[in-house]
């Protein structure tokens, strides 16, 4: 059930993700200092320790802790990040190692001790804490995507997710107010904005 939630999260957590403008990933507008190149990054580097505490092994380099770790500060400075294509594929390495690890696990391994220290208060089991980390977590930063995108004026859902306002026979966004037709959320968005911005 966990690896299973986990799968489908992160599945849509890279939807979410890959279809951002490259001069979007940096951005921190409104407030928003978590801007997506770190959250990825985040999200895969509390995969990672998932992983050291699972298998006593690292897929990335200390490096991204310290880039992307509880307590990093999010910078709007391209250069200082790995690009696009290796946060993906970074994400994904660490999302599938940890699947197949917790695979492995039999149902007493999720009631021994949690041994980080700083979550030992409030998560005392292994259980509590893979629970915390793939769905809690993950979700949470899901979120702040979500409403990053909101906030840029992108669809708040990639497409194919997102069947609201959609003819059910045909496929297509149709406008309540004119009734045109359009294929793509983004363009349909843009009409309801512009040609009936004064309510006409």
């Amino acid at each position: 059930m966990l690896s299973h939630s986990f799968r489908l999260q992160t599945d849509y957590f890279l939807k979410l993700f890959e279809d951002l403008p490259r001069y979007k990933l940096i951005s921190q507008l409104f407030g928003f200092s978590n801007h997506p190149i770190w959250t990825i990054g985040h999200l895969s580097v509390s995969y990672d320790l998932l992983l050291i505490t699972l298998t006593k092994k690292s897929i990335l380099p200390e490096t991204w802790h310290r880039t992307f770790g509880t307590g990093s500060r999010p910078m709007p400075i391209n250069t200082l990040y790995p690009d696009s294509k290796e946060l993906v594929k970074a994400f994904t390495d660490c999302r599938d190692d940890l699947l197949f690890a917790v695979g492995k696990l039999t149902l007493a391994d999720y009631t021994r001790p949690n041994n980080i220290a700083k979550y030992k208060d409030h998560l005392p089991t292994l259980g509590d804490l893979l629970s915390h980390i793939m769905i809690g977590h993950t979700n949470y930063h899901t979120g702040q995507l979500v409403a990053y995108r909101a906030i840029h004026e992108l669809p708040r859902m990639p497409e194919q997710f997102d069947t609201i306002s959609v003819d059910k026979e045909s496929g297509h966004f149709e406008c309540p107010i004119c009734d045109t037709k359009f294929t793509k959320r983004n363009v349909y968005a843009n009409h309801l904005k512009s040609v009936h911005a004064d309510g006409t």
